[in-house]
C-alpha cells in the first residue's frame, strides 16, 4: 500500500509568517511586501483603512511589518502586525 502525506505547498506555508512592506499601501489597500527574500504583490485583508481629516490614509507604510493571512493566485493577503 502506498500512503500519501499531505503537506503544505511553498505558497501555503507563507500563511502566518511575518513580512515587511516595501511600498506604502494605497487607498485601496494594495502594496508590495517582502518575505523570505522575495517580493510579493499584496492586499490588506478586511477593512483596515480609516478616514482621516486629510482623506483616506494608508493603513500600512513602507517598512511596517505585516502578517500573511492568505494567498490567492500570486497575491498575499495581509494584516498589519500588532506591535
Amino acid at each position: 500500500d502506498v500512503k500519501y502525506e499531505s503537506s503544505q505547498t511553498n505558497i501555503d506555508a507563507l500563511v502566518g509568517k511575518s513580512a515587511v512592506a516595501v511600498t506604502k499601501f494605497d487607498a485601496e489597500g494594495r502594496g508590495r511586501v517582502k518575505v523570505g527574500g522575495e517580493e510579493w504583490a499584496s492586499k490588506l485583508e478586511g477593512t483596515l483603512l480609516r478616514q482621516g481629516s486629510e482623506g483616506l490614509k494608508e493603513a500600512v507604510a513602507k517598512g511596517d511589518r505585516v502578517v500573511i493571512v492568505g494567498v490567492r493566485g500570486n497575491h498575499l493577503f495581509v494584516i498589519k502586525e500588532n506591535k
